[in-house]
């Protein structure tokens, strides 16, 4: 563990190649024991003669000490998946140690290593759905959210301190959790969609995945999210009229994900809802000022609804100067004003 430790803080190489040289040596040290332990029984026997009975006793004492400190403490650890948890703790740990510095201080070019690597280490997490420590990930999103709210960062800055927030969000809420996973056709049926999510379970996230899948809503349609996690993946949404809100959140907030998708013809609040790789077109788009999160999100010939504050002004800032191209944004309800 040691080892794993030392390559990825201090030589800063890649989880994955850590973790694979670390399973190495751990599987090396164990099928070696026994070698050890035959060293030992063949020094015996030939010392048999020449050796008093106690030393040869100490030395069969010395081989099976060494041989079950060798077992005990690797076999635990050849679960892989508990490997690559500590030593993603590790990074995050260390992240949260350097990242007060670098963002008050660094130079644009550290503070946008430091971000990516700890986007590195929570992609690396949720698509090995390893369930680090929530409070590492959560001081890491306060400390980014602090320096958001206190420095004024270049444009080339702040998309990266902001889809590092939506992904450390994101894991946070579905990459943790158990999930159900449900696959969809091209045309499914409301009444299908809401089954789905009327039976997900308390503490599992509900996937329902899409091959570019399209829900159709009539004039009173609508999809009712609850407390349980959804996550929306390649599932599209449409209506015959605008006033229709395809996705209404009555459960706790944050607790909806969409992403890969287009919302076509509705009328639609953004807050409370992770937004990755969406485009909304000929839509109404509303926002009260709540915690919203987007990430590589377009917005075309869409009107606006948005109640004055600090947030939707940045919000329709950065949304007009992309005039058309992916934002990326976020807001977490706890920053403060600018």
């Amino acid at each position: 563990m040691g080892y794993a430790l030392i390559s990825e803080l201090a030589l800063h190489r890649s989880e994955s190649r850590v973790t694979y040289e670390t399973v190495i040596l751990l599987v090396v040290l164990l099928l070696s024991s026994p070698l050890v332990y035959a060293f030992f029984w063949r020094h015996e026997w030939r010392s048999a003669k020449t050796e008093p009975p106690q030393a040869r006793i100490s030395n069969r004492w010395l081989a099976t000490f060494l041989v079950a400190s060798v077992v005990l403490s690797v076999a635990p650890l050849l679960q892989l998946s508990q490997i690559q948890t500590t030593v993603v703790n590790a990074r995050l740990f260390l992240a949260s140690v350097r990242i007060r510095t670098v963002l008050a201080h660094g130079r644009e070019g550290q503070i946008i290593a430091q971000l990516d690597k700890v986007q590195s280490a929570v992609e690396f997490s949720e698509r090995n759905h390893l369930d680090t420590d929530a409070r590492l990930t959560q001081k890491l999103q306060s400390q980014i959210e602090r320096n958001l709210t206190g420095r004024r960062w270049a444009d080339e800055v702040r998309p990266t301190a902001w889809k590092t927030i939506v992904g450390l969000e994101k894991y946070d809420t579905f990459g943790r959790a158990p999930s159900q996973t449900f696959s969809i056709g091209p045309a499914p049926t409301l009444d299908a969609a809401q089954k789905y999510l009327t039976g997900s379970e308390s503490g599992r996230v509900m996937r329902i995945v899409g091959r570019d899948s399209t829900l159709f809503f009539g004039p009173t349609g609508a999809l009712v999210v609850g407390d349980a996690p959804i996550a929306f993946s390649g599932v599209n949404f449409t209506a015959s009229w605008k006033q229709v809100t395809p996705l209404i959140i009555r459960g706790k907030p944050i607790n909806t994900l969409v992403e890969n998708a287009k919302l076509d013809n509705v009328t639609q609040p953004i807050e409370n809802v992770i937004w990755m790789n969406v485009d909304f077109v000929n839509s109404v788009v509303a926002y009260s000022g709540g915690p919203v999160f987007l990430e590589n999100v377009r917005f075309k010939d869409c009107t606006f609804q948005f109640r004055p504050g600090p947030s939707a002004a940045e919000l329709k800032d950065r949304i007009t100067k992309a005039d058309g191209g992916p934002i990326t944004y976020a807001y977490s309800g706890s920053m403060e004003s600018r």
